[in-house]
């Protein structure tokens, strides 16, 4: 998966659960900083993380992976 789509998809769902990066960032237990590099596509999420990501932001992972 490209993952500029993955980023826009992150961000897609952090912002329909009106989260900030800040909030996702203390529920997957990271950063600010590493939330906004998931979301601008410079890191891709581990396994660990996007399972962190969709409790997080109350969505499933097809969400985020599209499939």
């Amino acid at each position: 998966m490209e993952s500029s789509i993955l980023a826009v998809r992150i961000q897609a769902c952090r912002k329909y659960a009106q989260l900030t990066q800040e909030e996702v960032a203390k529920k997957t237990e990271t950063t600010r900083s590493t939330v906004a590099q998931w979301e601008n596509g410079l890191i891709v999420p581990t396994l660990a993380q996007l399972e962190k990501i969709c409790r997080a932001l109350e969505c499933k992972s097809i969400d985020i992976l599209g499939f």
